[in-house]
């Protein structure tokens, strides 16, 4: 049909096309086409935010699952689990342990070395350090108004200053990632409670038990936050170390002292596994105040930069 505008001119109407079926999507479409400029509609699934930091969480139970399975296996090895000279099977699991972590530092994922280090740390440093104050904490007549106190004063100042440094280096090394700083430090932070709940002399063949227990329950935990949501992490480390503790508490290891010791002893004893639980809570939110205090400092150094850069540099000149 052809009509006449007001101008006299003839025109015609735009043809018209029937709605057709496309055989990939079985949806009706017209013939008509978005205006060109504009941006296509996306009707399908939109895309998961992307985790960085989940296979970060998954290589850091490599170094405690391998600790634990090590020494666990170790503990059927008579020969080198023996208390008499040398404690072979320890060393064998250090030089395990400075192998892989001068290895992997080498790599394009040399961010687990650290697990491998703290991994090291706690089974070369704390381990003696807390097998010693295990033994001075049940000794008898442990009395403050007798003097005795000292021995075991030094050594659990000694193991506070151990963690406390760790978890500094732990809460510095993971700024860019919160969660990961007390994942990180768990396998030092669970061995706290395993080894103080030994009620006998810490031999080489009870070391390799605890070593062995804490590290695989810090494996099975930091797998479980690999599972979890990034903001459901920061929960794992207090609560892996809380359940730890009233398991070997129900299991006949928890606090138990002798009777002509003072109230010093228990108090040295809740004060280590105090510190060492509020270190697993802190130690997230403490990296993420820091990532967001060096964030702010290269914002303002950006923003000073750009400043110079526009000015070229001359400053006002009168």
């Amino acid at each position: 049909m052809i009509g006449h505008d007001g101008r006299g001119e003839k025109w015609a109407p735009d043809p018209w096309h029937a709605p057709r079926q496309t055989a990939a999507s079985g949806r009706r479409t017209t013939g008509r086409t978005p205006p060109s400029g504009s941006a296509p509609r996306v009707t399908g699934p939109q895309p998961q935010p992307v985790d960085p930091d989940r296979p970060t969480v998954l290589g850091f139970t490599i170094a405690p699952g391998v600790t634990g399975l090590l020494a666990l296996a170790l503990v059927f090895v008579r020969p080198l689990n023996s208390s008499a000279g040398l404690p072979f099977a320890l060393l064998l699991i250090c030089v395990v342990q400075v192998l892989a972590y001068l290895i992997i530092r080498r790599t394009e994922v040399a961010v687990l070395s650290r697990s491998w280090l703290i991994s090291l740390l706690a089974t070369a440093g704390l381990l003696p350090l807390l097998a010693l104050k295990a033994d001075l904490l049940r000794e008898p007549y442990t009395l403050a108004d007798h003097g005795g106190t000292a021995p075991v004063l030094i050594a659990t100042l000694i193991v506070l200053l151990f963690i406390v440094v760790v978890a500094l280096w732990s809460w510095i090394a993971h700024a860019t990632t919160a969660e990961l700083s007390a994942l990180a430090l768990l396998p030092l932070a669970l061995l706290v409670p395993a080894a103080l709940g030994v009620q006998s002399t810490i031999e080489q063949r009870e070391a390799l038990e605890v070593v062995g227990e804490s590290a695989l329950f810090a494996a099975g935990a930091t797998l479980l936050a690999w599972s979890m949501p990034r903001g459901a992490r920061l929960i794992v480390p207090p609560i892996a170390f809380l359940i730890q503790f009233i398991a070997l508490w129900t299991a006949g290891r928890g606090p138990t002292f002798s009777e002509s010791s003072g109230n010093i002893v228990a108090l040295l004893y809740w004060l280590t596994m105090i510190l060492t639980g509020v270190m697993t809570v802190v130690l997230p939110f403490a990296a993420a105040w820091l990532r967001r205090a060096i964030a702010r400092y290269e914002g303002t150094g950006n923003r000073a930069v750009g400043i110079v850069e526009r000015t070229g540099g001359t400053g006002d000149k009168a």
